[in-house]
Parts: structure tokens; sequence; C-alpha cells
């Protein structure tokens, strides 16, 4: 659809994958937090070969996805599984160590574009660091602070893929089934 534009971002989702022998399997998605906005972008290198003075080829090479959202606070159990943390069962203070290793995920998410159409997005496998916060002092105006989290994303082992998506608006027979279990089963294709 030309000039279509993406008006909203929403039900952020994570799902922990688990890697045997270099087989991965994905979790079930879990709520991550309400977004307040988000960045997804692709990290492409580029060469130019030169010859005879002047430019002959040109090759890219995708090498990876940055993911920047910010959300409202993230809850305990997103932090522990997002970011390798501990959490005391017993009293439910989470720590935070040096030697925590945060486990690969997929991020499911949805877009609002114009004209009522849903895009569903997952990005297959990454690693969230840990979040940026940001604190204030109480002031006469209201202000409302999200909190920051960056991951990176790579192409899962499976196939090679690093993204899928789909509209509401695919004419493809499948296709309301598949955005029916979009947020309960992983598509990696």
């Amino acid at each position: 659809m030309a000039g279509s534009f993406k008006i909203g971002m929403k039900n952020l989702k994570y799902a922990i994958i688990t890697e045997n022998a270099g087989v991965e399997t994905w979790g079930t998605p879990k709520t991550l937090a309400p977004a307040i906005s988000g960045k997804v972008s692709p990290i492409v290198n580029s060469a130019t070969a030169f010859a005879d003075d002047q430019p002959l080829a040109v090759a890219n090479a995708f090498a990876g996805c940055e993911v920047e959202l910010e959300t409202s606070l993230l809850s305990n159990t997103a932090l522990v599984d997002l970011l390798g943390a501990t959490k005391d069962a017993t009293k439910g203070v989470v720590s935070f160590g040096k030697n925590d290793v945060a486990p690969n995920v997929a991020l499911l998410f949805e877009c609002a574009l114009d004209g009522g159409i849903t895009q569903y997005f997952a990005l297959l496998k990454g690693q969230f660091a840990l979040p940026e916060d940001q604190y204030n002092t109480k002031e006469d105006n209201i202000t409302f602070n999200g909190q920051t989290i960056k991951g990176t994303f790579i192409p899962c082992n499976k196939n090679g893929a690093w993204k899928t998506q789909i509209r509401s608006d695919a004419t493809e027979t499948g296709t309301a089934a598949t955005i029916t279990a979009w947020y309960t089963t992983v598509y990696t294709g």
C-alpha cells in the first residue's frame, strides 16, 4: 500500500529460546510490558569494489538488528527471563550479577497501519542488555518515565531468518490461522 504509515505499537511479547546441539526451540510467548515506542534498525555492512577508476560491484551483508524499546516498567519476571537475573523465591528480591547471562529470545509485537490494517512482527533470535532507568524528583508537573531496553537480534539457526511478519490484509488461505496463533507459537518460517 503506497503511502501507508505506522500509527501504533502494542502487544510486546517475548519467547525464551532453548538450544540443544544447535537446534532451537521457542517457548510460549509471555507479555513483556506495555509499549511506549520501539525502533528496529537492521545493520547492513556494504562494500563497493572498484576497477578502472569506477565502481564495479556493490555487496551487502546483513550483520544483525538493533532493537530499542521504551516500555512501562518491566516486571520482575521479565527482568529475570530477559537478563538472566535471579529472584529470591521467598522474598521477591531480584539480584543482578556480573555473571548473569541473558538467554536468546524472540520478540513479538504488532503495529497498526492506516486503513485498519495490523502488521504482526517476530524478531526470531536475540539478547537484551540491562535496561536504562531514569529517575526524577517529584515536581509540580506530572512526568511519566518509561524504561528503555536494548537488544541485538541475529538470524536463527533453523533457516537463517531473522524476522517474520504478516499483515491482516493478506489474502492467502492460511492468513487468519497464522494471525490467530501469532502470540501462542513463534512463527519461524
